[in-house]
């Protein structure tokens, strides 16, 4: 049998003793199979297998434990999974009360010790009489001792010793009674739980039953059902002889020879094969074993005789009748050697010299044509004489070769294998070459100018690129390109070695230093606000008078009296006057309107090292000259692009001017018009925080600041909530300054961002006070009818930060929300169904400014309600320019288009290196964008979300211009960085140093960036997918 003769080394001896363990282990499998009819009707069931009987044989085992009678006997909620953590939680804190039991009885008899009230007696008697030095003399003192003094096991305690340790013995029965009670371990153990007393081990043997039971397969129904039926059936064998004979048969079937011969490679495979099946085997195997074994006897073979041998032996005889028989039959033998030498019996000694002397001829310096036709002449001595003939013509054509080939070199180079005396030529391809120079002799010059040309490169060391030209491995068109990159790569490479700091340098070093310097420059500003704060604490107070009649009082003196009063205090004016030099060391800085300034600050009473003016293109230089007189150095911030001061300011505190659309406002000169001329070299604050998306400072950048605001890009071109709308109010009319539809619109919408966005600031801007007022009249007759919108919308006002405001246009500077609904009022006559060309204050020659200031004041989004659309708005030769500008960003909000210089969504890369990078990343199959943002804020790299043309996933830096011309490290690795992310930005920096020593793992690291921020991008909320601008809706 196969299975016998793969082992070759397989003896007689060894097959008897295979034949015999076969034997045992066919015996025990037929008693394993009884073993399965008695697990059946046990309730045990088993599959045909051998690993099914090695569970059954556990359970049996497990069905025998002592430990299964207490598992019957508890509550079925000791089959639960907190039944272990429980039993651990009872142990420990039963092994604490033993503790403290065994503590407190090193000093008193627990069991002697009183009891309930008398305990609680003795203990009140021991604690009022600890002090008494006569509680001796105390009859009730003395009985209480005497009780005592029965359980303790010391007599030297103080009455407050033994009441202390009283109480611990009444605490500890409290807690040991309470731990008897424990409901969750009466619930779970049953009988088994008795208090401090309980049998540990046997609640232990009991969870590691279940426990067992549990990874045999069994549940609480099972386990309990099956202990039942133990307990009722007697079996046939015990659970021990099974254990002992499954093992047998493991250790049998595992032995070298036995598993060879039925294929089992471990003891897992044993167990997973079928019972039927196996046993199948192992009679096949020792039916085997028993004919092997008679092959043995029947030929006589020795004891220590191998199977192998007997099969060397067998074959080898095979072989050489086989080898015989076809020497003598086949036909090439008998053509070759003759008939009469193909037989056994004939002497190959002259054939062998024969042979010897063809392989002398072969291996001879002689070429093989040459050597096949010597071996086929019949007349050897013919031959040789013809073949000297041939090789004295051969040597002087040779000859002959040879001084042409020198004569040739005498003009120049000729191939090197030609010219040596030693050459091997293929005829025909020299003379393919020879014909082929004559029929091109024209080309000779060039020929000699590139011979030159590749000598002058061998000179100078570029002798690999012409070798590699030659060879096709560079086309002559990419020669110069080809060296120019090893050259700049070697001269790279050599600069990188030479330079410590490109040596040196390292992604993870750069990236620790720019995190370390960020973390530094954060705590630089927070220290720098803490040293000002303690400079101003350390100024000396002068006390000045501090007693005597009041209106003598002054500085500190007058500050604390004045403190100290409820009511009637001192003037403002009064208390400056009295008291300047205190009030400026507790309070350095004070915030004025230059109205107050006048009002309060008498003159020459206080002097400031420093004024601020802020939105000074609003104040008069007549109104700023108190503040300008009271300073010793002057800082004026404002907007000459936005509001002038007007007459609105005029009359602060009285009812607000009603004006008309033919309202003439006279907007005058303020102190910014006046310090820009004295001071032109005005330094302008360039940088735009306010908005979140370059859409909303899109049209005031270039149509107000020529292009000049650094706006940091958005990572969307287009998001729902982002960017400025257009909503176009159909069925509107004007009248009387007022456009009642376009009110009601408005007042809708601000209903809705109440119920919707509670969380987004908001604020109305109208171009008069009429429509404003209108607006407020729409909300109330909203609230009517629905009380819930009045409760949203007051929360929106009563905010503590940003409130809702509905102003006009005067009344906006300074303002900023999250969302900004513009009213543009102004729309076709009720009566003639026209628009009439006036629009109030952007009349006026500074009208646009007012537009600016409306049209800048959200962060996040602009809505335009509008009953009229742009080319309703004439526009002339004489049109003012804030009409013009009223036009054009009516447009803009409804197409999003405006003449652009410094946005940009992509322009050409700025350096080889960014080239490069945006390469791999469109390898990996992203889109990207170079230079996304405006001049002066652009991201290098914008990679693009596939299948969404409007969002930026990814902003890859790569080190370039942008980054190198910053103009602080402040600016450059944190400002910026900082306020691209926080505008949703996800970035990438890449550094060349890197790029060019290790790009393979910059590709990876890119990847792996590219892959999360487009995981992230899906993932999240794309609800909104309407347009940033340009989308325009309608409300019938």
């Amino acid at each position: 049998p196969g299975e016998l003769l793969d082992n070759k080394n397989m003896t007689k001896e060894r097959l008897l003793t295979l034949r015999m363990t076969l034997d045992r282990v066919r015996e025990s499998l037929y008693e394993c199979s009884r073993m399965e009819e008695s697990f059946n009707e046990l309730g045990i069931g088993v599959e045909n297998r051998l690993s099914s009987l090695v569970v059954a044989v556990q359970i049996l085992l497990l069905l025998e434990d002592p430990a299964a009678h207490d598992v019957s006997k508890s509550p079925r909620r000791i089959f639960q999974s907190d039944a272990p953590n429980v039993l651990k939680e009872a142990m420990e804190y039963a092994n604490e009360l033993v503790s403290l039991r065994r503590e407190i009885g090193k000093a008193i008899s627990i069991r002697d010790a009183p009891q309930g009230e008398e305990l609680s007696l003795i203990c009140t008697t021991m604690r009022v009489h600890r002090r008494n030095i006569l509680r001796i003399f105390n009859r009730e003192y003395r009985r209480c001792r005497r009780i005592v003094a029965g359980c303790l096991r010391t007599s030297s305690l103080r009455p407050e010793e033994i009441a202390e340790l009283l109480d611990k013995v009444e605490q500890l029965r409290e807690k040991e009674k309470a731990f008897a009670q424990d409901v969750q371990c009466q619930r779970l153990f049953g009988a088994l739980f008795q208090g401090v007393a309980t049998d540990w081990k046997r609640v232990q043997d009991a969870i590691n039953w279940i426990v067992r039971a549990r990874r045999l397969g069994l549940n609480r129904e099972n386990a309990l059902q099956l202990i039942q039926s133990h307990a009722a059936q007697k079996m046939s064998f015990q659970s021990q002889e099974a254990d002992s004979l499954l093992k047998s048969i493991e250790n049998d079937m595992l032995q070298e020879d036995v598993a060879k011969v039925l294929r089992v490679e471990s003891k897992e495979a044993l167990r997973n094969q079928n019972l039927s099946q196996l046993l199948e085997k192992v009679t096949h195997a020792y039916e085997a074993c028993q004919a092997a074994l008679a092959s043995l006897e029947a030929f006589n073979f020795p004891q220590d005789t191998c199977i192998g041998d007997i099969r060397v032996i067998m074959d080898a005889t095979v072989r050489v009748y086989e080898l015989e028989k076809h020497l003598r039959t086949d036909e090439h033998y008998r053509a070759t050697l003759g008939a009469n030498r193909c037989t056994v019996e004939y002497d190959c000694s002259a054939l062998k010299m024969a042979m010897q002397w063809c392989d002398r001829v072969r291996e001879s310096a002689c070429p093989d044509k040459l050597a096949t036709w010597l071996l086929q002449r019949k007349n050897m001595e013919q031959s040789a004489a013809e073949l000297r003939e041939d090789l004295h013509e051969l040597r002087d054509a040779s000859e002959v070769w040879t001084r042409c080939i020198r004569s040739l070199s005498e003009w120049g180079k000729v191939d090197a294998g030609w010219a040596s005396e030693h050459a091997h030529v293929e005829l025909l391809e020299a003379q393919r070459r020879l014909e082929a120079a004559l029929e091109s002799i024209e080309t000779l010059p060039s020929w000699s100018l590139l011979c030159r040309l590749t000598q002058r490169a061998d000179y100078l060391n570029m002798e690999v690129f012409i070798r590699a030209m030659y060879a096709g491995e560079i086309e002559p068109d990419a020669l110069v390109d080809t060296f120019e990159r090893a050259f700049y790569e070697a001269l790279a490479t050599h600069c990188a070695e030479q330079d410590p700091v490109l040596q040196e340098f390292s992604r993870s070093s750069i990236e620790n230093v720019r995190r370390r310097f960020q973390e530094l420059d954060r705590r630089l500003l927070e220290t720098s606000r803490q040293l000002v704060a303690a400079q101003v604490a350390q100024r000396e107070l002068e006390y000045g008078v501090s007693s005597g009649p009041v209106r003598n009082l002054t500085e500190l003196g007058l500050i604390r009296h004045e403190i100290r009063k409820q009511r009637r205090h001192c003037k403002i004016r009064q208390l400056f006057k009295r008291a300047p030099r205190s009030l400026l060391a507790l309070k350095p800085c004070v915030m004025m309107s230059p109205l107050s300034v006048a009002q309060y600050l008498a003159p020459n009473a206080v002097e400031f090292d420093l004024v601020i003016m802020d939105e000074a293109s609003q104040i008069r230089p007549e109104d700023a000259l108190g503040a300008v007189a009271r300073g010793r150095q002057l800082i004026v911030v404002g907007d000459p692009k936005q509001l002038p001061p007007t007459t609105f300011f005029d009359r602060i505190g009285s009812e607000e001017v009603m004006e008309s659309d033919e309202t003439n406002l006279d907007d005058a000169e303020s102190i910014l018009d006046v310090t820009m001329k004295a001071y032109p070299r005005a330094r302008r604050l360039r940088w735009h925080y306010r908005s979140q998306h370059e859409s909303l400072i899109q049209f005031s950048n270039e149509r107000f600041y020529d292009g000049d605001l650094i706006v940091p890009p958005s990572p969307t071109k287009q998001r729902g909530r982002l960017g400025v709308y257009c909503q176009a109010v159909k069925g509107a009319v004007y009248a009387y300054g007022r456009n009642e539809v376009e009110a009601e619109a408005v007042a809708k919408a601000v209903v809705e961002h109440a119920k919707r966005c509670p969380d987004e600031s908001l604020g109305v801007g109208c171009f008069n006070i009429k429509q404003r007022d209108l607006i407020e009249y729409k909300l109330d007759e909203i609230y009517r009818k629905d009380p819930l919108a009045r409760e949203m919308v007051d929360r929106m006002r009563q905010r503590s930060s940003e409130p809702l405001f509905i102003k006009n246009l005067e009344n906006l500077q300074g303002d900023e929300r999250d969302v900004i609904y513009i009213s543009y009022t102004y729309g076709r006559d009720r009566q003639s169904g026209k628009v009439f060309q006036r629009f109030g204050p952007l009349s006026q020659e500074n009208g646009w400014r007012r537009l600016n200031v409306l049209v800048t004041r959200a962060k996040k989004r602009v809505e335009v309600f509008a009953s009229l659309t742009p080319e309703e708005i004439l526009l002339g030769d004489t049109t003012r320019e804030g009409v013009r500008c009223l036009r054009e960003y009516l447009e803009y909000a409804m197409s999003g288009q405006v003449a652009l210089r410094g946005v940009s969504h992509g322009t050409d890369f700025e350096s080889p290196f960014e080239e490069a990078v945006a390469a791999v990343i469109q390898r990996l199959g992203y889109d990207v964008v170079p230079q996304v943002g405006v001049t002066g804020f652009r991201i290098d790299l914008g990679v693009l979300k596939p299948g969404c043309n409007g969002e930026y996933i990814l902003g890859v830096e790569c080190d370039g211009a942008t980054y190198h011309s910053a103009k602080s490290a402040r600016d450059r690795d944190r400002l910026r960085q900082e306020i691209i992310e926080s505008r949703g930005w996800r970035l990438h920096r890449i550094w060349s140093t890197d790029w060019f020593q290790n790009q393979e793992q910059e590709i990876r690291r890119l990847q792996e960036a590219l892959e999360q921020a487009h995981y992230i991008a899906v993932g999240a909320d794309s609800s909104d997918d309407d347009g940033a601008v340009g989308r325009t809706m309608s409300l019938q």
